[in-house]
């Protein structure tokens, strides 16, 4: 009998031994931590009962496409669905006029993301900053500006300026030539400047200073084609004008190249070519970045072939270009760009329930694709193919959940322009159209959303006007005032008019009816409802009175 009631004793102590701790297995201890979330809502305790749930939220600058969840199941967290906080992206930062960007901080224009700004050469920046950084609400800082640098302009009392830009300021490219004012003087340095990419001239500007005589050659004369023009004079004193004319057979691009002047004793003799042929100018080549290859002609017959090449830190996308011809005395001249380094791209970016079909390598070089698939029940949203352009990647498509939507809503007095479905995909749209005379208030077109359809449009209520309360109140429509409106008329009377909402009508007294204030012959069709105005007898209120 003792023994029967000590193992009572034993079991009644284990039983109730696990009733008291079996409870607590079950329970859970603080939340872990998750990388750039928080709680939402719940404090922090020490346990959490079994079958609790917590929901976290993401920190500004970061999201989750769904909401991040996690279970308290046998004394441990379990996470719903494997999600965690993303870096928000802000989109492409914004090209510039006359200026490019690079990625300086991430790989992708998510948050934390800068890029930097530069202006192309001949141009400077002329805003703040030059750096835009992708925040919680999107990228910081207005797109720079970037305007072109200008060469100061040449001030000499005796220099004369000559040049097609009027302008006292110029561009990267433009040439000016130059003549001295005093025809005994004579130009001292380049006769022409050059305003390059950094604002300022090729070289110094010249000077005028007097000088001597010329004496035309005539070898010189008859080698380069030309004769000189009416007097056939041979002595110039400096600064003196000689014009020259082409032989027979010969011709010169610009005519006002036969007009030379003397130069402390120098003269620059004006080249004319056989017709058709072509003559190669330093400045085309120069304003083109390119040169003669292989130290070529600077003159070619019709039809030679021009070979030329890009100038140092230059290039150009078809060689072919570079193979040019004289065409009856024209070239079209091809044109080499700065070269721009391009670089590679690491591994393209992931898609939540996406992958890619290719073989994933670490490095792509720029101009390289990769195509995205997403994992069954899902549905792409945006383009399947992204590209790598000069060392950042394109946006990745977003794989959502393909959650059908059953039956569109009805709209009172509308209609769907298609036949309706008992189910529709996830992305499908239908469209709404209204009555004649109803507006339609809204988006004609709803989508379906994951499961639900976007908000529908109304069709307003138009109004009719009533014979019956217009005789009432003792007016009639006004014919002038409401000549393009939808009305009925008979015998050159309008008898009753259609309104859209909010279309106004313009009524008028009756004969021997007046209203105080004419603006109240204006009413306002609201949703189908019209007020009329009210006319009063004339003799009535002068009886009164």
């Amino acid at each position: 009998m003792p023994r029967l009631i000590l193992l009572l004793v034993i079991v009644s102590f284990t039983t109730l031994c696990y009733a008291t701790i079996s409870p607590d297995k079950a329970n859970c201890t603080k939340p872990p931590k998750i990388e750039n979330a928080f709680l939402i809502g719940d404090m922090e305790e020490e346990t959490y009962p079994q079958g609790h749930k917590v929901i976290y939220g993401c920190h500004p600058g970061y999201l989750s496409f769904y909401k991040i969840q996690m279970l308290c199941l046998d004394g441990k967290w379990r996470m719903l669905r494997d999600l965690q906080c993303r870096k928000k992206p802000c989109g492409h930062p914004g090209d510039i006029p006359f200026g490019s960007f690079q990625l300086i901080n991430g790989d992708q224009f998510v948050f934390g993301a800068v890029v930097e700004y530069s202006c192309d050469d001949g141009y400077q920046m002329v805003t703040k900053h030059k750096t835009r950084i992708c925040s919680a609400s999107g990228w910081i800082n207005q797109l720079p500006q970037c305007e072109e640098r200008l060469c100061p302009p040449v001030r000499d009392d005796r220099l004369r300026v000559l040049s097609s830009v009027y302008d006292e300021e110029f561009t990267m490219g433009h040439v000016i030539n130059f003549a001295c004012k005093n025809p005994r003087h004579i130009l001292k340095g380049p006769h022409r400047l050059y305003c390059t990419a950094d604002g300022t001239w090729d070289r110094d500007p010249p000077t005028c200073e007097a000088s001597g005589s010329c004496t035309v050659q005539e070898n010189e004369v008859k080698r380069n084609n030309i004769q000189l023009k009416n007097n056939g004079i041979l002595h110039y004193e400096d600064k003196e004008e000689i014009q020259f004319e082409c032989v027979s057979g010969y011709e010169i691009s610009d005519l006002a190249k036969l007009i030379i002047q003397c130069n402390s004793g120098i003269l620059k003799y004006p080249i004319c070519q056989k017709k058709g042929s072509c003559i190669v100018e330093e400045n085309d080549m120069r304003i083109n970045n390119i040169q003669l290859k292989n130290n070529g002609s600077f003159h070619y017959e019709d039809k030679d072939e021009v070979q030329t090449e890009c100038v140092t830190g230059y290039e150009i996308s078809d060689s072919r270009k570079l193979i040019i011809h004289c065409n009856n005395g024209i070239l079209k001249f091809p044109s080499c760009h700065k070269k721009v380094h391009k670089i590679p791209c690491g591994r393209p970016p992931h898609t939540a329930h996406g992958e890619i079909i290719e073989t994933i390598k670490d490095s792509y070089s720029s101009g390289s694709t990769v195509t995205y698939k997403c994992l069954q029940t899902f549905k792409h949203q945006g383009r399947k193919k992204i590209k790598c352009q000069n060392g950042i990647w394109d946006e990745p498509p977003l794989c959502v959940e393909d959650t059908p939507c059953g039956k569109p809503p009805h709209i009172l007095y509308g209609d769907i322009t298609t036949t309706i479905k008992d189910r529709y995909s996830s992305g499908s749209t239908v469209k709404y159209k209204c009555p004649q005379f109803y507006n339609l208030k809204g988006s004609g077109v709803i989508k379906c959303r994951k499961g639900i359809w976007t908000e529908p449009p109304l069709c307003l209520e138009p109004c009719t006007t009533s014979q019956k309360n217009m005789s009432e109140n003792n007016i009639t429509l006004s014919l002038n005032q409401n000549r393009n409106k939808e009305c009925d008329q008979k015998e050159q009377q309008i008898v009753k008019c259609y309104l859209k909402h909010n279309e106004t009508i313009w009524f008028a007294c009756l004969p021997g009816y007046k209203i105080s204030d004419p603006k109240e012959l204006k009413s306002k069709c609201d949703r189908g409802i019209l007020t009329y105005p009210r006319c009063f007898n004339r003799q009535l209120e002068r009886n009164t009175n």
